[in-house]
């Protein structure tokens, strides 16, 4: 299996294509997501097409809730059309690890394995699978918790329990052959406080050698940054300013022109003209 690992003067191509693969492949959700074998040919399909470094075999930060539970509705591009409720009995780590929508993820890494290229797994970060599982207002009221370092007995339970089932679906990742992992934060954390206690994540894909790439919707504050490269092994993977599509990361601590990874700042809008991304991938080359 291929590792991302830095190359000395290269910058790998790894725009997030996901829905657009399944548009370009004229695949339904519903085939996506319930096939591995039509989840594998469209990924690949796409991947050779737009000559990626990556396969980003997953971006969608409702799988974990799904798969202990949530119903989650969707249009035929696997789009969530309405807010979820959050269920009213939280699922084990182990529930939502056995879930169909966790297993088949699982399954579409270890089919995708031994591709040349780089292949990437996807989990929510913390603030996002909180999100997911209690709703936006229990969210943001235990996020100033944990800024207070206040949290009540029964909502440590709760994060507890949603990092083992963090740590349980990065070890399937992982033992799948997962050359990377996408964390991803869908979820406004400027802070990433529910992130700086996550050692027993981190520690596990050290064990494995994977390495976690992080990526924000939102803007980081000082402390998130801070947070972000301590936890991501001294890679900081957010962009954090307006710009083009496609922002070459700079490795923490060098200066900003010394970037090796060409991450798309979110999930390239299935809309977007093949051409586009062509020209970003010829944009990279001539750099």
């Amino acid at each position: 299996m291929a590792k991302l690992e830095r190359s000395a003067g290269r910058t790998l191509f790894a725009p997030v294509i996901f829905r657009l693969a399944l548009k370009l492949e004229q695949i339904a959700w519903a085939e996506f997501a319930e096939s591995a074998a039509e989840a594998v040919f469209a990924l690949r399909a796409t991947q050779r097409l737009f000559k990626q470094d990556v396969i980003f075999t997953w971006f969608d930060t409702w799988l974990e809730a799904e798969a202990g539970g949530v119903a989650v509705e969707r249009d035929a591009l696997g789009r969530v059309v309405n807010e979820p409720q959050p269920p009213a009995l939280q699922p084990s780590a182990d529930a939502v690890l056995a879930g169909a929508p966790v297993t088949h993820a699982v399954e579409i890494v270890r089919r995708l394995r031994d591709e040349p290229v780089v292949t990437v797994a996807m989990l929510s970060a913390g603030a996002t699978l909180l999100r997911r599982f209690v709703g936006n207002a229990e969210c943001r009221r235990i996020l100033q918790d944990l800024s207070r370092s206040d949290v009540k007995p029964a909502d440590r339970a709760l994060l507890d329990r949603l990092r083992e089932i963090s740590v349980g679906l990065a070890r399937a990742y992982c033992e799948a052959g997962a050359g990377a992992l996408l964390l991803v934060q869908e979820t406004d954390s400027p802070d990433l406080v529910e992130l700086a206690d996550a050692a027993a994540l981190f520690n596990l894909t050290e064990y494995y050698a994977t390495p976690v790439l992080l990526l924000c919707r939102d803007p980081l504050s000082a402390q998130g940054c801070t947070v972000a490269e301590r936890i991501t092994g001294g890679l900081y993977a957010t962009p954090t300013q307006a710009g083009s599509a496609i922002a070459p990361l700079p490795a923490a601590g060098q200066a900003p022109g010394a970037s090796w990874l060409a991450l798309s700042r979110w999930e390239v809008d299935p809309d977007t003209p093949p051409d586009a991304v062509r020209a970003w991938q010829s944009a990279l080359q001539a750099a």
